[in-house]
């Protein structure tokens, strides 16, 4: 994320919904593409670059800008990947179990990372960034485990589209705490194709009413 600039980032993982579809259209049978999907993928797609381009304008960069975007897409399939497959194993995987295996295990390949390429800190941080770990660590594993739980109820399509409110939810947050941030004309009309995307989404048939078998 340090490679790319803002815009660009929101951009990229506004593509997020969108590979979950395409992915879940091949892997999964009852979850196919439809008009209404893509009308919906193309919507927030949109809506989300819009946001990026108002508040964010796109930064020319070269080689490590391009390796950045290409590590962000990798993430963005692997991550949707996943969304698939637990979507369709859903009835034999407790969420927070699956939850705590993958923060455990990504959290220890980050650590031994993080070691290599940074070293050992020279000390001990304060009181106040652990405090902030700690409360960090609760919101992510909560929201995971929510997440999973849902995929087992809901299509992983569908279900994802939500995905395209959280540049909305950023921009938000950014007008209200930050005094050098103000709602303009385009981020208006990007969070309008966003809605828009979001209700579309909801209105396609198909909605889960039981984990599926694995």
């Amino acid at each position: 994320m340090q490679y790319i600039g803002g815009a660009q980032a929101a951009i990229l993982l506004g593509t997020y919904p969108l590979m979950v579809s395409l992915i879940a259209h091949f892997a999964t049978p009852d979850d196919p593409m439809t008009a209404g999907k893509w009308l919906a993928i193309g919507l927030g797609m949109t809506g989300v670059g819009i946001i990026a381009l108002a508040t964010k304008p796109w930064k020319p960069g070269g080689l490590e800008q391009l390796g950045g975007m290409a590590l962000v897409l990798a993430s963005i399939c692997s991550s949707a990947s996943a969304n698939v497959v637990v979507s369709r194993r859903g009835g034999v995987m407790n969420p927070t179990l699956l939850t705590s295996a993958q923060i455990g295990f990504g959290g220890i390949v980050l650590f031994v990372a993080a070691l290599i390429v940074e070293g050992v800190p020279s000390e001990v941080p304060p009181a106040e960034f652990f405090t902030v770990l700690i409360y960090l660590s609760f919101v992510s594993a909560a929201g995971f485990s929510i997440w999973y739980a849902l995929l087992r109820k809901a299509k992983v399509s569908r279900l994802n589209m939500w995905k395209f409110v959280i540049p909305v939810f950023g921009a938000c947050l950014s007008w209200l705490l930050l005094p050098d941030e103000s709602p303009n004309i385009s981020s208006l009309v990007g969070m309008c194709c966003v809605a828009a995307a979001v209700l579309i989404g909801h209105k396609q048939p198909g909605a889960r009413t039981s984990a599926p078998a694995a």
